[in-house]
């Protein structure tokens, strides 16, 4: 994948038109990139069923750099 880029992704249940809404993700930055700062979010673990997911887009809004999520 190319340094500071965006991709466009999309997941697909097999045997089925079932699809998930397109999501996109940016690459870092190559390490010789003039960039002299990038701000990452990293989410973990959530409890659906208990909600407040309002934290997501709130750093959506605020971190234009990559963010990851470890867990389900």
């Amino acid at each position: 994948m190319k340094a500071y880029t965006t991709y466009y992704y999309q997941f697909n249940v097999c045997g089925s038109s079932n699809k998930s809404p397109i999501g996109r993700t940016k690459t870092t930055p190559h390490a010789d990139d003039d960039i002299t700062a990038v701000s990452i979010a990293v989410y973990s673990c959530a409890n659906y069923p208990f909600g407040f997911f309002n934290a997501y887009g709130n750093s959506v809004r605020k971190v234009s750099n990559p963010q990851g999520h470890a867990g389900i």
